[in-house]
């Protein structure tokens, strides 16, 4: 599977363990400002974090590829 959901199990090896990645790290990596990700953890469970980190398309990638498409 080359998507990432919530039932996926996805982690870092380190010091011999599988770490998981934090909702916090997770919507850091989609381009979230810590004022925004402090508000939403605040009210929202670790599950539906993930899963809006998850659904979420990362605003630099989508600019990178349109500009790339217009150029051709």
């Amino acid at each position: 599977m080359h998507a990432l959901t919530t039932k996926d199990r996805h982690g870092v090896l380190y010091e011999g363990r599988i770490r998981r990645l934090t909702p916090r790290e997770c919507l850091r990596l989609q381009g979230w400002a810590d004022d925004r990700i402090d508000t939403v953890l605040a009210i929202q469970s670790d599950n539906q974090a993930y899963k809006q980190a998850g659904n979420g398309v990362t605003v630099h990638v989508c600019l990178l590829y349109t500009s790339d498409a217009a150029d051709d």
